[in-house]
């Protein structure tokens, strides 16, 4: 099961018991409770294996973006595409050099599909924007900090058919 499947499945799951769900998909994540005072929002959140979830964002956006392929001009082949030797940085191809305000929400965006390293780092921490200049392991504590205020985390990679 991918992202989207679980999801799906969890979206199911809160129709059977009547419940309300909201998620965040692609964008810097939330911290829990900080935008919510209710006492019975119950946080979740799902992630791949880092290295797997790199390639699969390199299959399916890196070689060529999603937006490109879509062009019904546009026929992909080896020679148009980017090669995964150059997958290395915190924005892909390349390191992150700029942010994007994010009026909607108050914050910079960050965007999961368009990273290869330290994604989940970024993705957590909300600290990713170059002209902060945030040292990484600053990041990866803030990152621990929301992530460990999560009341379910479910590795996607560990789930198994039970058949």
């Amino acid at each position: 099961a991918g992202g989207s499947s679980m999801n799906k499945y969890l979206v199911k799951v809160a129709q059977n018991y009547g419940l309300h769900i909201e998620w965040i998909e692609w964008k810097a994540m939330e911290e829990p409770g900080l935008h919510f005072d209710k006492d019975d929002t119950f946080y979740v959140t799902h992630v791949r294996e880092p290295i797997e979830r790199s390639i699969s964002h390199f299959k399916y956006n890196g070689r060529w973006p999603c937006r490109t392929l879509m062009r019904e001009d546009f026929i992909p082949t080896e020679e148009n595409a980017m090669q995964l030797e150059t997958w290395n940085g915190t924005q892909g191809h390349e390191e992150k050099q700029q942010c994007h305000w994010n009026r909607g929400r108050g914050d910079t965006q960050f965007y999961l599909g368009d990273c290869a390293v330290n994604c989940y780092i970024q993705w957590f921490g909300g600290l990713s924007c170059p002209r902060w200049s945030v040292p990484m392991d600053l990041q990866y504590d803030v990152a621990m900090s929301k992530l460990l205020k999560y009341n379910l985390i479910v590795v996607i990679d560990k789930l198994r058919d039970p058949k």
